[in-house]
């Protein structure tokens, strides 16, 4: 008698804490009223896919809340915030960032946004995100997203000059495999030759910058040189189509007239996986290295998002900031609808990173973004970046482009830009 009452009491104790966890489930799926009123969010174009359903799955949770959404050009919103600032008039209370304008801002506005460092945790975060969002040994902001780059081969038309895209390893390797195509009249790759963001990939591979660590500008280092050494190998030896933008690149990929592409996780989402007729002819790999084993981690760029410090409603903006850019359900949505891939590193160990993609023939998209996500080197964008970027651009396209020597380019741009400071 005693075993079965010692029984009867462990079984009321179970259903009881059964009912427990469903009752906490219930609750967790109900609108939590802790925060109401509004929050207007200021976003780019290309940011505000990634808000608007970031808001939708907010306000499901927090009913009470309303949140605006206003689109604008990026040099618009910077000189907009300026101006609203000054005036003391009608400011956001959450701006979304991209990388490359962040430390421009901070410069001039520094005092303007709010100090997050003891809202998140750092280390959950990607590393080379949270040092761009740093200033003054302060954190002013949240990291949104990362845009690793990798390479899509189209399997199909490198086996027809018998190449494996597995024995790529290097960029010299990529340019053998290119004059190999060059027999079946195939282009290796298109690429924007003449756009300044195509060089930056490069120079970041080998973790080079437009500045020093001390911020002086180095435009004529060893790692800018190898960077325009190998492009203009690449260019040189008619194994590239020079391009417009990344959009002529992957149409001529989609067209079957070149066999790769350097892609960001939302054009494979956005452009390639909306093409059924490449479904089980691409494959992805993360960049070819400048030598073998080296570095192959770089990003395109990615967004922040960051608040004001006069926002009347403070606590409520930093909840939907901290929500967009952390919450599990909220980021799987984010991923599946837009290809966004989130810089909270901590979620890199789930289970939805590793699941497998018929159109890519099983392989594991999200696994290879977070593998190359890890290991970004930051580019050093100081306040100074968007006023030499048109003079970079105009030095690196003479050089690939026109043939120019690469030593004397580099080193008067580098004389022109010290005497403009």
């Amino acid at each position: 008698m005693k075993f079965k009452r010692t029984a009867v009491i462990l079984l009321s104790l179970i259903m009881m804490l059964a009912a427990g966890c469903r009752k906490t489930n219930i609750v967790e799926n109900k609108p939590n009223d802790d925060f109401e009123g509004n929050i207007t969010v200021w976003a780019t174009k290309e940011n505000s896919n990634y808000i608007k359903y970031s808001i939708d799955n907010y306000k499901k949770v927090h009913e009470k809340i309303h949140i605006d959404l206003i689109e604008m050009d990026k040099g618009d919103m910077e000189s907009k915030l300026q101006v609203e600032i000054e005036k003391k008039g009608s400011l956001p209370d959450v701006i979304c960032v991209e990388d490359e304008d962040v430390q421009a801002l901070f410069k001039k506005l520094s005092a303007s946004f709010e100090n997050t460092s003891d809202d998140i945790k750092k280390e959950n975060y990607l590393k080379y995100k949270i040092d761009n969002l740093t200033y003054q040994g302060n954190l002013l902001g949240v990291p949104l997203n990362s845009k690793p780059a990798v390479m899509v081969y189209r399997t199909d038309i490198l086996e027809t000059a018998k190449i494996n895209s597995e024995y790529i390893k290097t960029w010299e390797d990529f340019i053998d495999a290119g004059k190999l195509l060059n027999v079946s009249s195939k282009l290796m790759i298109a690429l924007p030759l003449e756009d300044e963001r195509t060089y930056r990939i490069y120079l970041s591979e080998l973790g080079g910058s437009y500045f020093d660590k001390e911020g002086r500008i180095s435009v004529n280092s060893q790692k800018c040189i190898k960077a325009l050494e190998i492009l203009k190998r690449m260019y040189s030896s008619q194994i590239v189509q020079n391009v417009k933008n990344d959009d002529e690149a992957l149409n001529l990929l989609k067209q079957g007239k070149t066999a790769a592409a350097i892609v960001s996780p939302e054009e494979v989402t956005s452009v390639l996986k909306n093409s059924a007729e490449l479904k089980g002819k691409l494959r992805l790999m993360r960049l070819p290295a400048f030598e073998e084993g080296g570095n192959q981690s770089v990003s395109f760029n990615g967004s922040n998002l960051m608040i004001i410090g006069t926002s009347k409603n403070k606590k409520a903006a930093i909840d939907f900031t901290k929500y967009t850019t952390e919450n599990k359900e909220n980021l799987s949505v984010l991923m599946k609808g837009t290809g966004m891939f989130p810089a909270y590193s901590y979620n890199y160990d789930e289970k939805w990173f590793k699941v497998k993609d018929s159109f890519f023939d099983d392989q594991k998209p999200y696994f290879i973004y977070s593998n190359t996500a890890k290991e970004i080197n930051g580019f050093n964008y100081n306040e100074a970046f968007s006023k030499i970027t048109g003079s970079v651009k105009d030095a690196y396209s003479s050089v690939v482009l026109k043939g120019q020597d690469i030593k004397i380019t580099l080193d008067d741009l580098q004389k022109r830009m010290e005497t403009a400071k």
